[in-house]
């Protein structure tokens, strides 16, 4: 099992499974990982495989499970429908063997290397939710989708599937748990798709612009956790700076509920900002700028355009209590929120390049074990390099995922005499440079 699918087989756990339940693994031979290491205290766990071997109970085909009807509290099954030559007979056999007001879990690939289990016949997409779904009913069973998506994150693209059995879905969706998912359905509307991403083909493919911006419909999933950070760090949210990655309205909406006196969200996204306009009746401490516009890197004149980006908010003399730095320029609007940070505030900056980074350890994990080694050996200089100038300036409260949570160690000489010459807030509500 690669490592995405560990994860996110950990996340269903958390959302889905009680302890006590009775589970059943299907594919359970444990290959660099099982399911079974998130089972619950108290759990009944039983694996089922064509082979005996690690975490294998009972040695059966899965089209014929020896097992009454309703047997189990759950059914999961991850990195193994690609190899069922009938994953459709399979899939009846699961929903005849969970309980009514149990789960089923599916983890398969939407791509990937050819690799044989012993053979590799299918991939899927989420529609393949609605579909099994429809297959399931049809032959009786009242199986319900509550979700499905596409987990990014390496070259499987792991199709994720949730469903229900006659039961309600919990009160956190998987999808909720979940960064970097694509082609999302989830209930209860599971007819719409969200966050529509064409995926095919994916290795080496340079990404357009359109695949590397955030959905202007939906906040990026890193935003409720950024603020999740925010308030467990205990911050002041009374003036607060968002170089923006898509989050600007649930930032908004979070500082407002909190006090918050004054926003300020610079962004080069010319519609993704429009977007965010709309708000503004809502949000009257939210204050927007649109600098640059997204046709400026490398155009003439676009160097001047990116200076403005970084230094805009040092011209207005304020101390920000909370800065994040989710837009372009991060290294360097980091380095400048050193002179713009209250004392005690918190700068949250989305670094990642630490995805990156991990996705190049695992395009390599095939090849040469020396190749591999000096691969993560680079990797880890680059980020150390990257990192240095903001450990000078910082100290690092947390590192959760892609977010780096850091609090300034002093005000650079004339920073805080620049900020207490502020006489106001800027009276505009949007502007662009």
């Amino acid at each position: 099992m690669h490592d995405t699918a560990y994860a996110v087989g950990r996340a269903f756990f958390q959302s889905y499974v009680r302890a006590g339940d009775g589970i059943l693994e299907i594919g359970s031979f444990d290959v660099n990982g099982s399911l079974r290491d998130f089972c619950p205290a108290g759990s009944h766990y039983v694996g089922v495989d064509l082979a005996p071997g690690p975490s294998v109970e009972i040695v059966a085909p899965a089209s014929q499970l020896p097992f009454p009807d309703e047997t189990f509290d759950a059914v999961v099954s991850s990195s193994c429908f690609e190899h069922d030559s009938m994953f459709w007979l399979t899939f009846l056999e699961i929903s005849r063997v969970v309980k009514r007001g149990g789960y089923i879990y599916i983890n398969a690939p939407s791509r990937g290397d050819y690799h044989t289990f012993p053979i590799d016949a299918w991939r899927f997409f989420p529609d393949a939710g609605m579909a099994l779904s429809a297959w399931a009913r049809r032959s009786g069973y009242a199986v319900d989708l509550f979700e499905s998506f596409i987990s990014e994150g390496d070259d499987f693209g792991d199709c994720v599937m949730v469903f229900g059995k006659g039961a309600e879905p919990p009160p956190i969706l998987l999808a909720r748990r979940c960064p970097d998912i694509l082609n999302v359905r989830t209930w209860p509307d599971t007819e719409t798709l969200a966050r529509r991403t064409h995926l095919w083909p994916r290795r080496r493919a340079t990404p357009s612009a359109a695949a590397v911006t955030p959905f202007l419909g939906e906040p990026p999933r890193f935003t409720e956790e950024m603020l999740g950070l925010v308030q467990s760090a205990g911050a002041s949210v009374r003036r607060c700076l968002e170089w923006s990655g898509g989050g600007t309205v649930l930032i908004a909406e979070y500082a407002q509920s909190n006090g918050a006196e004054f926003f300020l969200s610079i962004d080069h996204i010319a519609q993704r900002q429009r977007q965010v306009l709309a708000h503004l009746p809502k949000y009257p401490l939210m204050h927007c700028r649109l600098i640059g516009g997204e046709d400026t890197p490398r155009s003439p004149g676009s160097e001047a355009a990116d200076i403005a980006y970084i230094t805009y908010p040092l011209g207005l003399g304020v101390e920000f209590d909370v800065i994040v730095v989710a837009g372009r320029w991060r290294l360097q609007c980091a380095l400048a929120a050193a002179l713009m940070v209250a004392p005690g505030g918190l700068v949250i900056v989305l670094d990642d390049e630490q995805r990156r980074d991990r996705t190049m350890r695992r395009f390599f994990d095939d090849d040469d074990a020396s190749v591999a080694a000096d691969v993560v050996a680079v990797l880890d200089k680059w980020r150390d390099a990257r990192c240095a100038s903001l450990r000078t300036l910082y100290d690092t409260v947390e590192e959760k995922g892609d977010l780096l949570v850091l609090r300034a160690k002093s005000k650079p000489p004339g920073a805080r005499r620049a900020a207490r010459r502020a006489t106001a807030l800027p009276a505009a509500r949007t502007v662009e440079c």
